[in-house]
Formats: structure tokens, C-alpha cells, sequence
């Protein structure tokens, strides 16, 4: 049986998605928190709310300023280091951006679960990687 959505439809199948964009905004201290006005506010503050009821219970064990700002972090550095214009390759590029992207990617993998629970309480993935 499809697990059933807070509206009472079946879920949305998923696909695993490879990347979970731009998920990790609304994590507490996410810039879709201060975005309250903006179009598609209420459904945003629905998925808000699901969070921290979740990160308050079932997913205490993530830390999620911690997974938050690690991401913020290596997005500045790689920013920076295509801003410098110090490169005259790609390699000296990669070897100061490819710690970041790691760091970001590994702390993203663990939203995974949280990602992939919201979706089993029946939120559109699209709406959670906008």
C-alpha cells in the first residue's frame, strides 16, 4: 500500500534523485525561512514545519546547523576560487575546490534520509529541490 500524503492522495512515486539541489535551504537557518511572503510561502512553511518536527524527534541525531553551514561554506570557497581568475587550468582548479565539493556532497548525503522521509509523508520531491 502507497503511503498516503497529510491530504489524504498517495505519495508521489520517486525516483532517487541524484542531486537534492536546493533541499538544504530549508533546513533551520536556510534563507527559504526568511522568505515568508514570497510565492509558494504556505507550502514551504508546511515542509518548515515537517522538519523540525522531524529533526526534533525522528532525525535528532543530525545536526543540522552543522550540515547547514558546511554546505554554505564550501559553496563561498568554490565561488571564490572561480572569482579569483588565478587559474590558467582546470587542474589547479579542482585541487582547491575538490575538498569543498566533497565536504558539501557528503553533508548533503546526510539530508538524504530526511529528504527521502518528507517524501514518504507525501511532499512533492520537485518542491523540496526547488
Amino acid at each position: 500500500m502507497k503511503p498516503k500524503s497529510p491530504e489524504g492522495m498517495p505519495a508521489p512515486e520517486l525516483k532517487k534523485p541524484a542531486d537534492m539541489n536546493n533541499f538544504y535551504l530549508y533546513l533551520p537557518g536556510g534563507s527559504y525561512r526568511e522568505c515568508t511572503g514570497a510565492k509558494g510561502a504556505k507550502e514551504r512553511t508546511r515542509v518548515m514545519d515537517a522538519i523540525d518536527q522531524l529533526l526534533a524527534g525522528e532525525f535528532s541525531h543530525l545536526d543540522a546547523a552543522k550540515i547547514y553551514q558546511t554546505i554554505i561554506d564550501a559553496s563561498r570557497a568554490v565561488a571564490d576560487a572561480l572569482n579569483s581568475g588565478r587559474f590558467k587550468n582546470t587542474k589547479g582548479l579542482d585541487q582547491l575546490t575538490k575538498p569543498h565539493i566533497e565536504a558539501s556532497d557528503r553533508a548533503r548525503e546526510e539530508l538524504r534520509p530526511l529528504f527521502e522521509k518528507l517524501i514518504e509523508m507525501g511532499f512533492d520531491p520537485k518542491l523540496l529541490t526547488r
